[in-house]
């Protein structure tokens, strides 16, 4: 794993961002030629209370999966806050900047300040689904990601950079649920279905006590598609 190299994917033109995330499914070329359509001919530039224009700025759509280590049980709300002992596994960033598209996934060793530092270089805003470490505006909460983040890597990266987080924006439209259930509420269908966090820890914990591929390779696939829907869900919330 330490010998691993941060699986990247780039290329400036060659399909819509939907077909991006349907054609290349479970495939892992380093680097990928991609053609991505104007946000204004797709028709996704729409007004409501936010409103989804032409990519004319670096944006990244981040996700990450993670391994707990701690006592708490995943019924426990105490879970998902014990930031210092959920350890991240993956962590995947696409970053998309006018017609320059690109993808990267950081494997457990390889997930590291530096490397993250040098990934969101330039970035003017992040995208996440419950993400947040700041308390949103309609509930006073705070989300899951970059908590995380802040106990693991030291950064916080809502302080740092303009953040849209996607969950609050689906309350806005009375849409409630976990960001998969959002998917199936709005018509979007995943490749790699039936699958949540519970599964990528398992599938973590599998390669490390196998060493068998095929986990990290299912793993890292489902942290891709995670955060291409990103892209997806933001696109169709914004159209309500």
């Amino acid at each position: 794993m330490e010998g691993s190299q941060a699986l990247v994917e780039s290329g400036p033109k060659s399909a819509s961002s939907q077909q991006l995330h349907d054609e290349l499914g479970n495939c892992y070329p380093f680097v990928v030629a991609v053609k991505r359509k104007p946000d204004s001919e797709s028709g996704s530039q729409r007004q409501g209370p936010f409103t989804l224009r032409r990519v004319n700025v670096k944006v990244a759509y981040l996700d990450i999966e993670t391994n707990y280590v701690g006592t708490y049980t995943s019924d426990d709300d105490r879970f998902f806050r014990d930031s210092k002992n959920h350890l991240i596994t993956v962590l995947g960033l696409r970053t998309i900047d006018k017609d320059d598209d690109q993808f990267v996934q950081l494997f457990d060793k390889e997930v590291t300040r530096p490397r993250l530092d040098e990934i969101l270089r330039g970035s003017k805003k992040i995208v996440t689904y419950n993400g947040r470490s700041l308390p949103d505006g309609i509930k006073g909460r705070i989300g899951f990601d970059f908590p995380v983040i802040a106990a693991q890597l030291g950064i916080v990266l809502d302080k740092e950079f303009n953040h849209t987080d996607l969950c609050p924006e689906c309350w806005r439209r009375d849409l409630y649920g976990g960001q998969k259930k959002i998917e199936q509420k709005l018509g979007l269908q995943r490749k790699l279905p039936g699958k949540d966090g519970a599964w990528a820890m398992e599938a973590y914990r599998l390669y490390l006590k196998t060493g068998d591929e095929r986990h990290r390779s299912e793993l890292l696939a489902y942290n891709r598609e995670d955060v291409f829907m990103l892209r997806e869900l933001e696109i169709k919330i914004a159209a309500l």
